[in-house]
């Protein structure tokens, strides 16, 4: 009967394991990146071609384009869709087969050790830190994969195991741009057992001889499998590409934060837990010292030393590091696993992980659920763009271009997006240079045709916010959530200065507290939508979304466009009900309702 209770327990923590590995990876998409991946997978699919020209964004138009990472950008198409919910699926699918693959093939013979269920534990948690909806995912999936061949073939040196990887290498070098690490870890890999063979200097060295036939077999497989990356449209190319990012381009980890080492990224708990994870396997390795082999010193090495080359590679760190990890534990502590304790410690993270999703630090999380976390792009201004027919170039921040790109295309094209390894450092450099002064901003704009300017309200943007309003060539064209859009002042787009504008939307107030708006609770709310850029969320609102301004504010009871320029001003906490509080009223009749799509909208209520 204890034995059958034990059993139970047992396999109520693996069920508690992976519904946590669930919690941890079923968050919101907030990754800009995505928005570009999926645009240059809808070009693909529709032109029937691979994408080898430049033609979304202004400063790189009409210059060749390597799109190393094709298959992934048209996979992410073929599950895309408005809400991005089955893309979601697609990451909690792969992910979660990627890790029940690894268990099969690395966990199950250790499932007794007091230690297992734990270095599982935090081994989850550190995948999942980064396992964006990006081509990345699939550096995870391949990664693991060939950690499962390499450690077949330890236990049976065998070329069958090898054979393999040619079509998993041959998927990866069309996949995502960290191919290489394939060849190159196969050959350190090589360069290790054959230390260990011809140098012997740890105990572990002699437990487990291959023969010189083995070791060059894993040579000439390292160079078959460089050679197999050159399937791909790009051929060469793209391994000079690839060559050029990882070690020439040193610009991106000056100034890309998930290139950034980690001694240089604000600490979250997920460096907490990397660090305990990487003292642990030292630890573990000094304690196990009379069982270990150069090729496991080594791998530690370059496991610890990854995540210093990038925050990126946390993830690659953990996977590299687990296998031996793990073995060492169970090799020091192979009894004393309590599943009855461990799932009494395991249930409440379950909850908390499904409750605020993948805890960044103590007071910050990626928000649970599935689907595109639209708080990070700006909705409302790219919708606002959309239903008023406005064409052009828009100066941007480079985390907002590919939002930009894949919903304006090709009426608007951004100026840059976060490609950043395609643009360059002097293109990167000029860009953010630009909007530190006015000057330089004018420089830019003249230099790349711009008559749109999309600027974050941030304390970096206040100085050339106000000199926009000030400039006699610039008109404030919408006043969103996050952002504000400034147009060239033209015949369609007259300058309105300050005093002008104050003085409307004085009189504005006026009218709008004292006008009677019989508006239904569903053009309200279809109102809303179009404000907030949600339309994609909500097809019964394809009227109220294709409207400009000007209709928009007939259905809802004649207002004037010049208050949609302030609409989001009247919930922002600094400005109570704003210049148009009948808008205000509308927004509190329908925020629940938006809210239901998922969104996290304050309700003040009233104005009237």
């Amino acid at each position: 009967m204890a034995e059958k209770q034990t059993k139970l327990w047992e396999k109520l923590s693996l069920f508690f394991l992976v519904l946590i590995f669930i919690g941890l990876n079923h968050t919101k998409m907030d990754e800009n990146d995505t928005w570009w991946h999926i645009a240059l997978g809808r070009w693909m699919v529709q032109n029937h071609q691979i994408y080898q020209t430049e033609i979304f964004s202004q400063i790189g138009l009409g210059k060749p384009f390597i799109a190393h990472e094709w298959l992934s950008e048209v996979l992410f198409y073929a599950f895309s869709s408005p809400s991005g919910r089955l893309l979601s699926f697609l990451k909690l699918s792969l992910i979660v087969s990627c890790c029940f693959g690894l268990f099969c093939f690395f966990v199950k013979p250790y499932l007794k050790g007091k230690l297992s269920l734990y270095l599982m534990l935090g081994a989850a948690f550190l995948v999942a830190f980064r396992a964006p909806v990006r081509p990345q995912l699939f550096e995870i999936i391949c990664v693991s994969y060939l950690l499962v061949i390499l450690n077949f073939w330890k236990e049976n040196p065998s070329w069958k195991w090898l054979v393999a990887l040619l079509p998993v290498q041959i998927l990866w070098a069309n996949l995502h741009g960290s191919y290489l690490l394939g060849p190159v870890l196969f050959f350190l890999f090589a360069c290790g057992l054959t230390l260990s063979q011809n140098f012997p200097f740890l105990p572990g060295d002699s437990l487990k001889t291959y023969s010189s036939k083995d070791v060059l077999s894993l040579f000439l497989w390292s160079g078959l499998l460089l050679a197999s990356s050159l399937l791909n449209p790009f051929h060469f190319e793209l391994i000079k590409k690839s060559f050029s990012v990882f070690f020439l381009d040193s610009y991106m980890k000056e100034y890309i934060r998930e290139w950034f080492s980690v001694t240089r990224v604000e600490k979250g708990i997920w460096f907490y837990v990397w660090l305990g994870w990487i003292v642990w396997a030292w630890v573990s390795l000094v304690r196990s010292f009379s069982r270990v082999s150069q090729v496991e010193l080594y791998t530690l090495i370059l496991a610890t030393v990854f995540p210093f080359m990038g925050v990126r590679y946390i993830t690659l760190s953990t996977l590299l590091s687990f296998p031996d990890v793990l073995k060492r534990s169970y090799a020091l502590y192979p009894k004393g696993f309590k599943p009855k304790t461990a799932c009494f410690l395991m249930a409440p993270l379950t909850a908390l992980f499904f409750w605020v999703g993948y805890p960044m630090t103590l007071t910050a999380a990626n928000p649970p659920g599935s689907g595109f976390s639209f708080g990070v792009v700006p909705t409302d201004i790219i919708q606002h763009i959309k239903a008023n027919g406005i064409k052009g170039v828009m100066m941007n921040h480079y985390h907002d271009g590919a939002f930009i790109l894949y919903y304006l295309h090709p009426d608007v094209l951004p100026v840059i997006d976060s490609r950043t390894d395609f643009y360059g450092k002097e293109l990167f450099l000029e860009h953010s240079e630009a909007y530190t002064s006015m000057p330089l901003f004018n420089q830019y704009v003249k230099k790349y045709n711009v008559n749109l300017a999309l600027v974050r309200m941030i304390p970096e943007t206040e100085v050339l916010r106000r000199n926009l309003f000030e400039s006699p060539d610039w008109t404030l064209e919408k006043f969103g959530l996050d952002n504000m859009l400034f147009v060239k002042a033209d015949s369609s787009h007259p300058r309105k200065t300050m005093e002008e504008m104050t003085q409307d939307l004085t009189l504005l107030a006026q009218k709008s507290r004292s006008t009677d708006m019989p508006i239904s609770s569903g053009t309200a709310y279809c109102g809303w939508i179009r404000l907030f850029g949600h339309c994609e969320l909500a097809s019964e609102c394809r009227k109220e979304c294709e409207l400009s301004d000007e209709m928009l504010g007939v259905e809802l009871g004649g207002i004037s466009p010049l208050c949609f320029k302030f609409s989001q001003v009247c919930f922002r906490k600094e400005t109570a009900c704003g210049p148009c509080p009948s808008l205000c009223d509308l927004y509190s009749r329908s925020v629940d309702r938006i809210n239901r799509l998922g969104f996290h909208y304050p309700n003040i209520g009233g104005c009237s």
